[in-house]
């Protein structure tokens, strides 16, 4: 008897595993409409069909559990009559524990008695190509001529960059070309590499290439082995994104950057922006560039190319620029005095308000030739000439310190900043020295060349995030 019920049992799950998986082909084929069931369904509603027919099923045996109990009751045979109560109470307790499932599951979240699937979002990607087929390629491929011989045979000789299209604006596709195999590792002279910029749609052929790797641009600051060559792209080897300074810049550009790119996203309002020295350490006064980045109008400017040859850089600050200049900080203060000696009371100071900064930079003039009217903040029209003279009021100094120091470059003595900012100040010959934390004491600071004039001549305030 055991053995039969088991066999049914079998029988049962083997009948709802089939109609769960194949039942909907079958009602499709059929062109047969399940009572209850929505016009056209989908996966969905099969599978919300199938829970509550088997919820119905489940009371509909549980009904006819209990009432075959019922029945046994009347069996005088002791035994049989217990086993007749044991089939109703399991009755009852199997449809209780049903219902319970049902209403958990409708509490928790409805959605699982009636789920819907959507589809999976396209996504831009890189294929071998050969005019009309297309096969995925990884981001690497260290032997071009050592690709399968499928690949081969089907004379795949270029990639695909392909994208979704439902409008959606997509990064554009960067291609290294590497004239032998083995990518960095198989090529002494990285300067035969060249750097593809390609667009949805676009192709570029790998039947002359030894290696090559492929990246979607990302906003950051890539480097340049050769110069920008007139428009907006590296010419030569070039690296990835770089978003965050380095005390040394990693080899092969050490010493030998020729060009900076700089790439935006000016939807998201992400900008970037670097400024290079000479001199490994960025702790280290040396020879600089101006800061490089976002120029007048960044709205139409997503991407830059900059050729400069005047320094062989060992250090970056690259830093991400804040567009929205006043959630930078408070801005940045400039004192006569070091903070060991200094007192609310006994220091000229130049204060610099946030919103005195601009974007992407603001100039300061720190030797201005008159200071006799006091402090200068100047409209943004006359941002160029900001003077950087201190302001004594209410400060205890004789007037032969005032006098004497009345300008920042006469008197550095340190440097509160306030906030999220890059301060670059420079010295005569493009020699500087980068901060962005509070400088206590700028008389221990190499802000000039040696045995050169102790004047500075330009001071940027750069607003960061």
């Amino acid at each position: 008897m055991v053995k039969i019920i088991k066999n049914k049992n079998l029988l049962f799950f083997a009948f709802l595993i089939t109609f769960i998986f194949l039942g909907a082909n079958y009602v499709s084929a059929l062109e047969v409409r399940l009572p209850g069931l929505a016009e056209n369904p989908t996966i969905g509603d099969y599978v919300s069909y199938v829970f509550g027919t088997l919820i119905m099923l489940a009371g509909l045996l549980a009904l006819i559990s209990f009432v075959i109990g019922a029945v046994g009751l009347i069996n005088p045979n002791l035994e049989a009559h217990n086993d007749a109560k044991d089939r109703m109470k399991g009755a009852v307790l199997g449809l209780a524990l049903t219902l319970s499932s049902y209403i958990l599951m409708q509490t928790i979240n409805p959605k699982f008695l009636t789920p819907s699937l959507e589809a999976l979002p396209t996504t831009s990607g890189v294929y071998y190509f050969n005019g009309k087929d297309k096969f995925p390629v990884g981001q690497t491929e260290i032997n071009v001529a050592n690709r399968s011989q499928v690949l081969r045979d089907g004379k795949f000789d270029s990639l695909l960059y392909d994208c979704p299209d439902d409008g959606t604006e997509q990064p554009a596709l960067l291609i290294w070309r590497f004239p032998n195999a083995g990518l960095e590792k198989g090529n002494g002279d990285l300067s035969k590499v060249t750097v593809a910029r390609r667009f949805c749609g676009e192709k570029e052929p790998i039947s002359n290439l030894g290696s090559f790797k492929w990246d979607f641009e990302k906003p950051g600051v890539y480097f340049c082995l050769g110069s920008c060559g007139g428009g907006n792209m590296c010419s030569g080897y070039m690296s990835g994104a770089y978003r965050s300074s380095q005390d040394k810049i990693l080899d092969p550009f050490n010493k030998n950057l020729k060009g900076l790119r700089i790439v935006n996203d000016t939807t998201n309002k992400i900008f970037y922006g670097a400024l290079l020295h000479q001199v490994a350490g960025l702790k280290n006064g040396g020879l600089c560039t101006t800061p490089k980045g976002v120029a007048v109008d960044p709205t139409n400017r997503p991407e830059f190319c900059y050729s400069d040859a005047t320094i062989s850089p060992s250090a970056v600050d690259i830093f991400r620029l804040n567009a929205d200049t006043g959630s930078s900080g408070d801005g940045v203060t400039f004192y006569s005095e070091p903070f060991s000696d200094l007192t609310d009371a006994n220091a000229g100071f130049f204060n610099v308000l946030d919103k005195d900064i601009e974007f992407p930079f603001s100039s300061f003039r720190p030797t201005p030739t008159n200071c006799q009217e006091g402090p200068h903040i100047p409209s943004s029209s006359d941002a160029n000439s900001l003077d950087m003279c201190f302001d004594y009021t209410n400060i205890s100094q004789p007037k032969e310190y005032k006098e004497k120091y009345t300008t920042f470059s006469s008197r550095p003595g340190s440097i509160k900043i306030k906030g999220s900012y890059l301060v670059a100040i420079y010295s005569a010959g493009s020699y500087c020295q980068t901060f962005t934390k509070d400088v206590p004491n700028l008389k221990a600071e190499p802000l000039t060349k040696p045995g050169s004039s102790k004047d500075l001549n330009k001071v940027y305030i750069i607003p960061i995030k």
